[in-house]
């Protein structure tokens, strides 16, 4: 697939073009491939960090997901960045709450978690006046 890509660049480039010319175009074409396969790569190892939110989480994971899948369409890359979301969570409770609330994209998952969140922070009792 990428040969016949690469032979179409090809045949666009100027029959007086220099070999740095040729490296020029195919690295301004697939260049885009490289850093997606890095992306992925970022994407897989992604898990929340200590004192991030899960909103600051979530939008580091979406931001990979649409870099690393740069040409899957974007409903498809919403759904892949929701299972890596709900991977990389840190809070086990948070993490089984999405696990049983199925396929969902990842503005989804963000807000179940933090509905989940805020349910949490009612239900605590109150604090004891001394």
């Amino acid at each position: 697939m990428l040969l016949c890509k690469s032979a179409d660049i090809l045949l666009n480039v100027p029959a007086k073009a220099t070999h740095e010319d040729i490296v020029v175009s195919l690295w301004n074409r697939f260049r885009h491939h490289q850093l997606a396969a890095a992306h992925r790569s970022q994407l897989k190892a992604r898990v929340q960090t200590s004192g991030e939110t899960l909103k600051e989480f979530a939008a580091a994971i979406d931001q990979l997901a649409h870099r690393a899948f740069v040409e899957l369409i974007v409903a498809f890359v919403q759904t892949v960045a929701a299972h890596y979301f709900i991977d990389g969570v840190q809070d086990r409770e948070v993490k089984q709450h999405l696990l049983m609330g199925g396929d969902t994209i990842i503005n989804e998952a963000l807000n179940q978690t933090q509905t989940m969140e805020a349910a949490k922070a009612t239900a605590r009792p109150p604090a004891r006046m001394r």
